[in-house]
Parts: structure tokens; C-alpha cells; sequence
């Protein structure tokens, strides 16, 4: 009589007897993915970036931007590659994006060049009054934020005065003059305020700007 022995099924997962991961890839090794890039318009030193860092999934390298390129060793798998463009402070202003990179374990990939554009700027706004944030004291209720950029109107946005702040993202690079208008239930200035700030790709910016009492 022939006899039969009874293994737990996880026991077998356990020892991938059940579950294997794409068979045969695991002897190929890693693959390998190549690429370039190009700064913005203008290359390298003109745009002033010094270093670019390249992930392709978690794995990541940093090499001089004037290399033009390079090669990463990445698992069997399909990847986004992002590769970032660095000033010489250290600080991210360019970036670039090759999506759905597929990569085969012993293999070799080329990725068309990546175009790395600027990074937009963060503005964050925040306004009071000389006698501190009291919109309602004031009879303020609402403020009109807009940025000038030679005196050409790139944004312009109404919000409720009690916020006491705004952050405006995907602002390009740039001098802008922000003006304020706190305005009352009807629609009248009655408080203005503005500050110049400059914008450099990826900034965060925080500008403060005091409301004034508009004098007829």
C-alpha cells in the first residue's frame, strides 16, 4: 500500500516550492539601465547646475552634470527613472522624468535622453494689520492677492481675510511684486499692502506683508 505524507502548504511557501520569483531571473543578476540627460535649454553651466542625482527605483547616484550620463545596476523590473539637477549649493532646480523604464535582470536598457526642466518656486503669504490679525476689527473680509511680474498680472486670487496666509506652488522662477488688497463686505479696498520677492527654481518662500489703511 502506497503511503502518502501530508505537507503543510506553508511549509512549501516556505521553501518556494509553491512560489517563485520570475523563474530563472534570479541567476542573471542584476540588469543594467543607461542614460543621459540635458539641462534645460542650455546645458549645465548655464543653468547653474553642478550635480545631478539619478533613482531608478531605490536605487539612486550622483555624478558631475557635465558627464552627460551614466549606468545604474537595478533589479529585474519596471521603473520611473527621475533625475535631479543640483546648484552648486546643494539645492534641487532642475528635474527630469523617463517613465515605465523596463529593466531585465542580465540584460541592458537605453533611455532615450531625459529633458530636466526648472523646478516651480513656493510662495507663502502671510498678512496683518498694524494692530496684529484682526480681519474682523478692520472690517476686512476678504483679501485680493496678485503677483506682478513686470507689471503683467501672472496671478491673481481672492481668499478670505481671517486665513491670515496663502502658499501659492507652481510659481516659475522670477521677480514678482505681490500687492494685497483687504477688502470689505462690499467689495471695497480699504486696506493694501505689497512686497517685491524673488523666486528661484524650487524655492520655498515665505513673504510677510503688513495691510495699511488706504487714505482718500
Amino acid at each position: 500500500m502506497r503511503t502518502w505524507n501530508w505537507i503543510p502548504v506553508a511549509a512549501l511557501l516556505s521553501t518556494g516550492c509553491i512560489v517563485q520569483q520570475s523563474p530563472g531571473t534570479e541567476d542573471l543578476g542584476p540588469g543594467t539601465v543607461d542614460f543621459t540627460w540635458q539641462v534645460g535649454a542650455s546645458g549645465c553651466e548655464l543653468s547653474g547646475v553642478t550635480d545631478v542625482e539619478v533613482f531608478v527605483g531605490t536605487v539612486s547616484a550622483v555624478y558631475p552634470c557635465t558627464d552627460g550620463g551614466g549606468t545604474l545596476s537595478v533589479a529585474d523590473g519596471s521603473y520611473d527613472l527621475v533625475a535631479v539637477g543640483y546648484d552648486e549649493t546643494g539645492a534641487p532646480r532642475y528635474e527630469g522624468t523617463a517613465a515605465n523604464v523596463r529593466v531585465y535582470a542580465g540584460g541592458s536598457v537605453s533611455v532615450p535622453t531625459v529633458r530636466l526642466e526648472a523646478l516651480p518656486a513656493q510662495l507663502e503669504l502671510n498678512w496683518f494689520f498694524e494692530n496684529g490679525r484682526l480681519c474682523g476689527s478692520n472690517d476686512v473680509d476678504d483679501v485680493d492677492v496678485v503677483l506682478f511680474k513686470d507689471d503683467r498680472i501672472e496671478l491673481d486670487l481672492v481668499t478670505p481675510c481671517d486665513d491670515g496666509t496663502e502658499l501659492i506652488e507652481e510659481v516659475p522662477a522670477g521677480l514678482y511684486t505681490v500687492s494685497i488688497l483687504g477688502r470689505d463686505s462690499t467689495g471695497t479696498a480699504r486696506f493694501s499692502g505689497e512686497s517685491d520677492v524673488e523666486l528661484l527654481k524650487g524655492d520655498f518662500s515665505t513673504v510677510d506683508i503688513q495691510l495699511s489703511e488706504i487714505v482718500p
